[in-house]
């Protein structure tokens, strides 16, 4: 858990942050990270209340379980400089070989 110059209570899984004044147009930063297990249902829920309101926001939002798709796979940039490198020290042994050869 990081919030800085926050007070932080943990109850079960219940992680509640407070910020004693927040500025108008101020913003502030926490990170909460966690280990979940397989199979677990997961609410990801976050409530703001202030002192000169009667009613508190939420928002729910999903969880990431895995990044998008892109069309590339992280091996394809890796292979193909693989491969120009070795046709390169391929061309370079043949025509080392030729020129000692002679």
């Amino acid at each position: 858990m990081e919030a800085p110059d926050g007070t932080v209570i943990i109850n079960g899984q219940t992680v509640t942050v407070t910020y004693a004044t927040l500025p108008i147009g101020a913003s502030r930063q926490f990170s909460i990270f966690t280990t979940v297990l397989e199979g677990q249902d997961i609410n990801n829920t976050a409530c703001v209340r202030a002192d000169n309101s009667d009613s508190e926001d939420c928002v729910t939002q999903s969880f990431v379980s895995s990044l998008p798709r892109t069309g590339e796979t992280p091996l394809e940039p890796t292979l193909l400089v693989t491969s120009i490198f070795l046709l390169l020290g391929g061309v370079m042994m043949i025509v080392h070989l030729s020129i000692t050869s002679e």
